[in-house]
C-alpha cells in the first residue's frame, strides 16, 4: 500500500497543532495523525549568527520605543500600547504557524525587546519607580512565571 504524507496544521485559536495527513493513493483515504510536538521546530538554530541577529534586535528594540515615546512625543503610555498590539499580532501569527518561518520569528523578537523596554521605561519615568524597583518587580514576574 502506497502513501503520500502532506504537512498542515489544525487551527484551534491562537495556535495550530500540527498535523501529518497520509493520503492512501490507493483509495484515496485520508489518515490524520497529530505531529510530536518535539519534532515542530519554530525557533531558530542558535548559532554564532543567532546572537548576532538577537543583539540586533535587541537595539532595534530599544530604537524603535525611543522613536514612538520619545521623538514622536506619544509618551510611553500610548507607545507601549501600540507596542503591545504589534506584539500580540506577531505572537499569535508565530503560535499559528504551523512551521518555523524566520522573517515572523525575528519580528516576535523584535516585539518582545520593544514592549520589554517601553515596560522599563514607563515603569522608570511615568511611575517614577526607578531602575531598580523596576527591575526586583520584573524579577518577580519572571520567578512567577517559571514557577521557581
Amino acid at each position: 500500500m502506497r502513501n503520500a504524507v502532506l504537512d498542515r496544521g489544525v487551527e484551534i485559536p491562537w495556535f495550530t497543532i500540527p498535523v501529518s495527513t497520509e493520503v492512501n493513493l490507493l483509495n484515496k483515504e485520508l489518515i490524520n495523525r497529530p505531529l510530536l510536538l518535539e519534532n515542530v521546530n519554530k525557533v531558530a538554530e542558535i548559532t554564532i549568527f543567532f546572537w548576532i541577529m538577537k543583539i540586533c534586535a535587541t537595539v532595534l528594540g530599544e530604537s524603535a520605543g525611543d522613536q514612538l515615546s520619545m521623538t514622536m512625543h506619544l509618551g510611553y503610555s500610548t507607545s507601549g500600547i501600540i507596542l503591545i498590539g504589534f506584539f500580540l499580532i506577531t505572537l499569535a501569527a508565530q503560535l499559528k504557524s504551523a512551521h518555523f518561518h524566520p522573517v515572523l520569528y525575528w519580528l516576535v523578537i523584535l516585539a518582545t525587546t520593544t514592549v520589554g523596554t517601553e515596560i522599563s521605561d514607563f515603569m522608570d519615568r511615568s511611575l517614577g519607580l526607578g531602575y531598580s524597583l523596576g527591575t526586583i518587580i520584573l524579577l518577580a514576574c519572571l520567578i512567577l512565571v517559571l514557577g521557581i
